[in-house]
């Protein structure tokens, strides 16, 4: 049977909301007439509000438990859950909605867990998109063509992002360079002062340049821009709903291991990733968006982690600004032609 009412689960994070963006469009190309709801936590609830594939939102209220949600999920009546969270919330949603027919995304082995808890390389077969792409054949039962990524923006968000630029005293007749440089993990923040040479190296051709973060981020947007004069620092004033306005504003894009990345990639902007402790192959970031330098010890993790085990965080370090600003510049200069 065809699900007329399909429900996408993804509470968190950031990143992972966004990239499940291909497997929403997937599904609705699929089911161009079925009603499709997305769970998620309420303070993500941005990454996916503006989707086109999306009807209605279902989102997790701060501090709200199961037994609520599941209540919320009964009154939109899915007749099938997509669930590409697979984590302890949307498995005990499966109990307490039985015998609603559940399809989850497919999870990393045991033994690929325990293999890099003790100190195995780890080595991604397939990536976070393809593995959200499978999600979906399974639930619908055939093969469905593959979607590109996506992100979505909004005239509001542009009009927003717009504001606090004009405020910050960035002129809009040049073009701008974003920079990100937080991450959750310390094994995937590049240096703050790596990010301010970029900054430096941008202001010298004439770039204009803003940095972004959360308010928890604040701080490093101010040491990045300290280094770097002439650099607006927009640390902890551009929330998640006001973000995607200011990425499809910037000619360039540079960031780390982080949502942000994902965003902009989404948006088709000419984006630098800068790699640590994780394998771009898991999240599908395409080769020719990433600096990183091959190390002995890398990568070391799945997700990233509290500290490098070397203590050296030489898969960071050893990245410089010159070799992300020539991988930018040919990212640019790509999107020109």
């Amino acid at each position: 049977m065809t699900p007329r009412r399909v429900l996408v689960l993804r509470f968190g994070a950031y990143g992972d909301v966004l990239l499940t963006a291909a497997a929403v469009a997937a599904l609705r190309r699929a089911l161009p007439d079925a009603r499709i709801a997305f769970g998620v936590r309420a303070e993500l609830a941005e990454a996916v509000r503006h989707h086109p594939g999306v009807d209605e939102l279902l989102v997790v209220e701060p501090g709200e438990g199961v037994w609520s949600y599941a209540s919320k999920v009964r009154a939109f009546a899915p007749e099938a859950v997509l669930d590409l969270h697979g984590r302890l919330r949307s498995v005990a949603l499966r109990v307490l909605l039985f015998p609603l027919p559940f399809v989850a995304v497919s999870q990393r082995s045991l033994w690929e867990r325990v293999r890099v808890a003790l100190g195995g390389k780890p080595r991604p077969t397939v990536s976070l998109l393809a593995r959200f792409q499978d999600a979906v054949a399974r639930l619908l039962g055939r093969v469905v063509p593959a979607e590109p990524r996506a992100a979505f923006s909004s005239p509001e968000a542009e009009d927003r992002a717009a504001a606090l630029l004009a405020a910050a005293g960035v002129a809009g007749d040049r073009p701008l360079l974003g920079l990100s440089p937080g991450a959750n993990w310390a094994t995937k923040r590049w240096p703050a002062e790596r990010y301010a040479e970029v900054a430096r190296l941008a202001l010298a051709e004439g770039w204009a340049v803003a940095v972004v973060g959360s308010a928890a981020e604040a701080a490093l947007c101010a040491e990045v821009c300290a280094a770097a004069p002439g650099a607006a620092d927009l640390g902890g004033r551009v929330d998640l709903a006001t973000l995607p306005g200011f990425v499809s504003r910037c000619a360039a894009f540079v960031s780390n291991d982080s949502g942000p990345t994902h965003l902009a990639l989404g948006l088709g902007v000419p984006t630098v990733a800068v790699f640590g402790s994780t394998d771009p192959a898991a999240v599908g970031v395409p080769e020719a968006a990433v600096a990183r330098v091959a190390v002995d010890c890398g990568p070391c993790s799945f997700h990233g982690r509290r500290s490098c085990p070397r203590g050296d965080l030489r898969c960071l370090t050893e990245v410089s600004a010159a070799a992300v600003w020539a991988r930018l510049a040919s990212r640019t200069a790509a999107t020109d032609r």
